[in-house]
């Protein structure tokens, strides 16, 4: 009897919402996209495993832009505040590492 009750409210809140955006448009219900490029950059740096947004926030105010903190030494980034040697050093593995196409023996 208890589950009858959980997926009778779930199929409720299901149809509320859905009466909500019933008459809403399109561009209300679906997700907003990033579309300025300092989001982008930040979503891009927070894609590194080590780097939250504030990390990505403390980079692209000290270098400017994802070029310079790429070239940045490992004694750069370490330097910037939340770095520490391990953090910089991967970020610096990332940023640094070669990039290489497998070629398919098709």
């Amino acid at each position: 009897m208890q589950g009858t009750w959980y997926a009778w409210d779930i199929w409720t809140f299901f149809y509320v919402s859905l009466q909500a955006f019933e008459n809403k448009p399109p561009d209300l219900i679906m997700e907003k996209s990033q579309a300025d490029c300092y989001s982008r950059l930040v979503e891009a740096l927070t894609s590194i495993k080590s780097v939250n947004k504030t990390d990505a926030t403390t980079l692209l105010s000290a270098f400017g832009t994802l070029e310079k903190i790429a070239a940045a030494s490992l004694e750069e980034l370490s330097l910037c505040p939340g770095f520490g040697p391990q953090k910089a050093q991967k970020l610096h593995k990332v940023l640094n590492q070669t990039f290489k196409r497998e070629e398919n023996s098709n």
